[in-house]
């Protein structure tokens, strides 16, 4: 039994997000000749993607990613039917203990792995030990569905739902962003460069605006500039949202406007906060 096991799992798929990419090629190696089908992916977004193309047999996965950070990944995870039951291994330096940690557990990891404590092996051993565990016919599933999000008061009100224009060039930001947000009960409108964005808002105000800073067309700090002087428009709140690490742009940013600069990786469910926030002050 165990040996029809074993066979079972060998050419397994493992998908491996993770952005430091000697970590990367390392846990590959590892896996490769253990058997195991390999995909990487050095950032959560395109985790994302991966994960809506093909779905693996397990998930490695680093919490401090760059533009959708790990506790996103693993909040779509538990959030999908097909997706819900992967074992989903948390390598990661941060603290066993940490606040990220304990974020981690909450939305659903499998188990947790410290960079520093392990090595490449123990991490496809303990892969190993998950996928036999979820083959036994008797296995308990290990998590909970993932509960929804609880209602916002204001989108009952008068006023109707909250209304929310994405502003990004990138359309897996534009679906992890819109997965979030029509969970908390927004309406999302999408626009792929800052023209769009504008001619969107001005055919149906928008309660709030997250706009990225690098884009086709007009750019972020532009379509703020247009947005201050538009009538209709100027008293929008926009939330800044960029890989852009640059407090000139960041200073420009709010000077012209904008309520906050949040920079890539973030969370999501901080943008759906602040969101709240922002639209629940303005009405």
């Amino acid at each position: 039994m165990q040996k029809r096991l074993k066979l079972q799992i060998k050419m397994k798929r493992v998908l491996i997000t993770e952005d430091d990419q000697f970590v990367a090629n390392i846990c590959r190696r590892h896996f490769e000749q253990a058997g195991f089908q390999v995909v990487l992916a050095s950032d959560g977004a395109t985790a994302i993607e991966l994960l809506e193309q093909d779905r693996p047999d397990a998930v490695v996965l680093d919490l401090m990613l760059p533009g959708v950070d790990g506790i996103a990944v693993l909040r779509f995870i538990r959030s999908h039917a097909e997706l819900r039951s992967l074992p989903v291994i948390i390598l990661s330096n941060t603290a066993y203990f940490s606040g990220l940690a304990q974020s981690a557990w909450e939305a659903g990891a499998t188990q947790f792995l410290n960079k520093g404590d392990q090595g490449p092996d123990a991490l496809v051993i303990e892969v190993r030990k998950l996928l036999i565990t979820a083959a036994l016919p008797s296995t308990p599933r290990a998590w909970n569905d993932p509960p929804e999000l609880p209602p916002r008061a204001f989108i009952k009100a008068a006023s109707g739902p909250v209304q929310v224009i994405v502003v990004d060039d990138d359309k897996v930001i534009h679906g992890v962003l819109g997965f979030f947000m029509e969970q908390a009960g927004f309406v999302v409108r999408s626009a792929f460069n800052g023209r769009r964005a504008l001619e969107m808002a001005d055919a149906n105000s928008p309660d709030i605006m997250v706009l990225d800073a690098k884009m086709p067309e007009l750019d972020g700090l532009e379509v703020l500039k247009l947005l201050q002087r538009h009538p209709k428009l100027s008293k929008v709140p926009v939330i800044m949202l960029t890989a852009e690490r640059d407090e000139a742009l960041k200073a420009g940013a709010l000077g012209y406007g904008a309520v906050e600069y949040l920079t890539k990786p973030f969370s999501p469910d901080k943008v759906v906060n602040l969101i709240d926030r922002y639209v629940g002050q303005r009405r």
